[in-house]
């Protein structure tokens, strides 16, 4: 039986490894602090996951990239949106299921506080988000090929990439 924590489970018969399954929610990043803290031996992180919040993947990438970890979205997987942050923190990376990306939406970035309307600052505020990203994934040593098709993919459509893409 799997050790759950969140949208992690870690299996302590292979305790190198964590499984991401489900959604990205915004204490994913808390949850994955503990499952390290339980198994400070994780070295693979598998990957099957819609996507969820951007922030809390983004911290969970920048976690992953330092320890180093591998990443892997096995066959019949899904690593959609912001799930794809995770995978390319991994120095190594590998995948068979399925890998796919788009811009963030406009409720990726920071909260309106009392719910007031940003106006033009919505914009801004996406802006400093992408930026957040493009900065990351560059750092991860993503190419540029991939984070176009990210950029050039509205939020309401996923841009997957084929396996010779992904080669």
């Amino acid at each position: 039986e799997p050790d759950r924590f969140g949208p992690f489970l870690v299996d302590p018969a292979a305790p190198n490894v964590v499984h991401l399954d489900g959604e990205i929610d915004v204490l994913a990043d808390l949850h994955f602090q503990r499952a390290l803290l339980s198994y400070p031996g994780v070295e693979i992180l598998v990957l099957d996951s819609p996507g969820g919040n951007l922030r809390a993947s983004l911290n969970i990438a920048a976690e992953a990239r330092q320890r180093p970890f591998s990443t892997i979205i096995p066959l019949g997987a899904e690593c959609y949106s912001a799930c794809s942050l995770v995978f390319f923190a991994g120095v190594q990376r590998a995948v068979v299921g399925s890998l796919g990306v788009h811009q963030p939406g406009p409720g990726d970035g920071p909260a309106p506080e009392d719910g007031a309307d940003l106006g033009g600052a919505g914009l801004q505020f996406d802006l400093l988000v992408i930026a957040d990203i493009v900065e990351q994934l560059l750092s991860f040593d993503v190419p540029a090929e991939v984070i176009t098709a990210m950029l050039r993919t509205p939020p309401e459509h996923m841009y997957l990439f084929t396996s010779d893409e992904v080669a």
